[in-house]
């Protein structure tokens, strides 16, 4: 059964500028610590996680801060290359899929009971 979906979309020059601005303070900020070592970030990469993010936290219907936060939600990918993702303190599976294109990162996610 499905709990909730959500989506997001954003400019990848909106988080250029922003990452400019506030560097390592931004990724403390935005990614877990696991996200951090993964890979060095560009501004796409940055740009995709954080709709994926928003999305996710649409799906539980509070959006960030309400009942999760950036820190709570966490991006992985599979061998094969499809992200996967884990929310702290949320019970069943969320199910994302990102792209980015023409300037633009945009992210759907779908949390279903287990």
């Amino acid at each position: 059964m499905i709990r909730g979906v959500g989506v997001d979309v954003c400019a990848v020059e909106r988080i250029a500028a922003t990452y400019a601005d506030h560097g390592e303070r931004f990724l403390q900020r935005v990614l877990t610590p696991t996200e951090r070592a993964q890979r060095t970030w560009d501004a796409s990469s940055l740009a995709r996680r954080w709709a994926c993010k928003e999305a996710v936290a649409k799906a539980c219907a509070t959006g960030i801060g309400g009942v999760v936060g950036f820190q709570d939600i966490e991006i992985t990918y599979a061998a094969n290359g499809a992200p996967q993702c884990q929310v702290r303190g949320q019970t069943g599976q969320f199910w994302v899929s990102v792209s980015d294109d023409a300037g633009m990162a945009t992210a759907f996610a779908l949390w279903s009971h287990a």
